[in-house]
């Protein structure tokens, strides 16, 4: 019998300690992290926040991020520029197409600077470099939004990663870089940087890069229904005693705790 997957207009964050939670609610916004990536056989680190677009009771089954999660709606995901990923595999012709329009577009954009520096260019091949600096820059947009369709936790499982429907935002903020490389996609170089990338902390950010009101959150889940309470009265702390006691009784805001949930709902 088939079956058809729910909608949701919900976008889920998930995290493993309920630090984390609370402080997301207290910045009212997200840090970014940099997160372990596979882009066609190149591993990456990508200073992201990312998002599940999967209905709460359907994620039991998903790679699990954290037994804290946060729901946001999907409207303002999209006001803030989140995308959903492209699932593909190592090695796949889109990952190895985006990386090679990336390279030879930011190759040859650099060797035409070198050339105008030098005086051995026309002039009129600034708007050339432009267009390849753009076409360079749309691919790897492109690249930091490809993700394999299969991954693997610690523990060494593997699970289907097109069922978590991922939406990701990516950082792109002053003196970080927004991906590390493992190695270069050019000479194989390693880079020394990604081992050095191990050891920064989670969340990297100092400050939150991703802000939300309290209209856009439509769910708070805890591990222990003990607590809940901590959690609302962080939220009106934030935003108000009022204002999130009326967005509660109107149900449009759920506090929710997966002691009881999975074994009631």
């Amino acid at each position: 019998m088939y079956t058809e997957l729910k909608k949701t207009n919900t976008l889920f964050h998930s995290i493993r300690e309920y630090s984390n939670l609370k402080n997301i609610i207290s910045d009212k916004g997200f840090r970014a992290s940099y997160a372990d990536e596979s882009i066609a056989g190149y591993n990456v680190k990508i200073l992201m926040i990312s998002f599940s677009n999967v209905a709460l009771l359907e994620s039991q089954s998903q790679v699990n991020y954290g037994n804290y999660t946060i729901g946001l709606t999907l409207k303002w995901g999209i006001k803030n520029g989140l995308e959903p990923v492209m699932y593909t595999y190592n090695e796949s012709y889109m990952g190895a197409t985006f990386f090679e329009n990336y390279f030879v577009a930011a190759k040859d954009s650099a060797i035409l600077k070198v050339l105008q520096d030098k005086g051995k260019t026309d002039s009129a091949n600034f708007g050339l470099v432009l267009d390849l600096d753009q076409i360079s820059e749309n691919s790897y947009n492109m690249l930091m939004h490809l993700k394999p369709y299969v991954v693997t936790n610690k523990s060494g499982k593997e699970f289907i990663a097109y069922n978590d429907r991922e939406w990701r935002y990516l950082c792109k903020i002053e003196n970080s870089h927004s991906a590390i490389f493992e190695k270069s996609y050019v000479h194989g170089a390693y880079n020394p940087l990604y081992m050095e990338a191990q050891s920064f902390p989670k969340p990297y950010t100092p400050n939150p890069v991703l802000l939300f009101e309290l209209d856009d959150i439509k769910y708070v889940v805890v591990e222990h229904k003990s607590q809940k309470r901590e959690i609302f009265e962080l939220l009106q702390e934030s935003f108000g005693k009022d204002e999130v006691m009326k967005k509660n009784i109107d149900g449009d805001l759920d506090i929710l705790s997966r002691d009881t949930m999975w074994n009631n709902l």
